[in-house]
């Protein structure tokens, strides 16, 4: 994990404070923090603008295809 750069925000087309969960690129993997993976949790994050967020269940989030729940935040 690292902070969002401007090269790589420019190579996913996204601006600081829009960064989505997950990354349309493959092979790019979708770290949940262990604290927000319990399943009927309400998370809020980057929809892709500044502008927008996505609110969705942890437990929907914890399922994509890439996810995997970590300690992420100290």
């Amino acid at each position: 994990m690292r902070a969002a750069d401007a090269g790589l925000l420019a190579a996913e087309d996204l601006v600081p404070g829009g960064v989505p969960p997950v990354s349309h690129r493959a092979g790019v993997p979708c770290v949940i923090d262990a604290a927000a993976a319990a399943p009927d949790r309400t998370v809020y994050c980057g929809a892709g603008a500044a502008d927008r967020t996505v609110q969705i269940r942890s437990g929907v989030l914890a399922r994509l295809p890439r996810a995997r729940a970590a300690v992420v935040a100290r």
